[in-house]
């Protein structure tokens, strides 16, 4: 997570030097990292950031009628996602993904629409852990879903198994009160997002800084431990910082 939160940043530093060099060589670096890790989250990372680089790229290119550039990034996209293709089954990666198919007995693709195998597939078992943490806040007091169910079940003397979805586990753990509290300033800095982009007078650092945020917000949903974890959640809150100063230069925001 930490390493998805900060890509944005990272790319934009090594893109900032135009240094074809320094460029190529963080490029090799990054990807070998992201491969060798072999988790889902920065290889999504990743392709989300790259995605929306080639459309910003794509569109500069087209206004400026810049056609022989345009044809020199299209094959160099075309030549780089052919080798991604051909290196894939030699990266940590793949041979995670192929262990946990056959961990899995899936034989054919069809097998991932079954239920229980694409919540382990996908979400790592998370929407069986949610039903059943969801079953214990239905039957709950009301105090208990106002102000959460906490972290230890009294009854069986255990721990309440975390969802690891953040704003799920704010939700049933905190209650109603502490998820509002909790989520509210997430909910100003998605509106600053927002309001700042109807100007459309932000810079690249802007973009950089909006670009993790999202991020972490959507890896929040989907793995967990982002918002809520110190050790990840502390780059977070640094990023969010620094987005707030770049958007208050010269505005009166309060």
């Amino acid at each position: 997570a930490i390493i998805s939160i900060l890509m944005p940043l990272f790319i934009f530093d090594v893109l900032k030097t135009k240094n074809k060099y320094i460029i190529i060589i963080s490029t090799i670096v990054l990807l070998y990292l992201v491969s060798s890790i072999g988790t889902k989250s920065p290889l999504l990372s990743l392709g989300i950031i790259v995605i929306l680089y080639l459309i910003k790229y794509f569109i500069t290119l087209i206004k400026n009628h810049n056609y022989k550039n345009l044809t020199f990034l299209t094959s160099g996209v075309v030549l780089i996602f052919l080798l991604c293709i051909l290196l894939l089954p030699k990266t940590t990666f793949y041979k995670n993904i192929e262990t946990h198919l056959k961990f899995l007995k899936v034989d054919e693709v069809s097998d991932l629409a079954k239920p229980k195998i694409f919540d382990h597939f996908i979400f790592s078992s998370r929407l069986k852990f949610w039903n059943k943490t969801n079953l214990i806040y239905k039957n709950s007091n009301i105090y208990s879903k106002l102000f959460g169910i906490g972290y230890y079940k009294v009854s069986t003397k255990s721990d309440i198994k975390m969802i690891e979805m953040d704003y799920v586990d704010i939700f049933y753990h905190h209650g109603l009160i502490g998820f509002i509290i909790y989520i509210s300033s997430l909910v100003y800095v998605i509106y600053l997002v927002i309001k700042r982009n109807r100007r459309k007078d932000y810079n690249d650092m802007f973009s950089a800084y909006q670009l993790s945020i999202f991020l972490a917000l959507l890896l929040s949903l989907l793995t967990g431990h982002v918002i809520t974890s110190p050790s990840v959640s502390i780059f977070v809150a640094l990023i969010i910082n620094l987005f707030y100063n770049e958007i208050s230069k010269g505005d009166n925001y309060e």
